[in-house]
């Protein structure tokens, strides 16, 4: 009796150990930055990507403040299941991003960024940040 349960121990140790190893992130493509969302992030180049670790409970804030003000393209690479957006600094509201928005945002303001984790998802999450050759002060919506 003590081998299988021994056997059956090393079997789903096995299962997991394999199962782990495939539970990688992807690496960046064409070697965009990366930064943490611990570490706020200012004057980023024209694009870059945010990554959060989502293994622990809670919101997770990212603070972003943007050199000059000018049109992002914002693109969620993770799981739909992770509610994401910002903070505005400037009347305090909330904005909702779902999977890709273009918006303006001014310069030289901290913006928080939050991703909002449920149960079932686990791991790194990755949202791009893409500067748009788009005219800011013609450009709605903006904050």
């Amino acid at each position: 009796m003590k081998k299988i349960w021994g056997f059956l121990v090393a079997l789903v140790m096995g299962i997991l150990l394999i199962a782990g190893t495939q539970c990688k992130p992807k690496p960046p493509i064409n070697n965009i930055p990366v930064f943490s969302s611990l570490t706020p992030i200012v004057n980023p180049p024209d694009t870059f990507q945010i990554a959060y670790n989502l293994s622990t409970y809670g919101n997770k804030l990212a603070y972003v403040t943007f050199k000059d003000s000018s049109v992002w393209k914002i693109s969620l690479q993770g799981s739909p299941r992770v509610s994401f957006g910002f903070k505005s600094p400037i009347d305090s509201s909330f904005v909702f991003i779902t999977n890709n928005d273009t918006l303006g945002f001014r310069g030289g303001v901290q913006f928080t960024f939050i991703a909002d984790k449920n149960n079932y998802v686990v791991g790194p999450y990755f949202v791009q940040f893409l500067r748009l050759p788009i005219n800011y002060s013609n450009f709605s919506p903006k904050y």
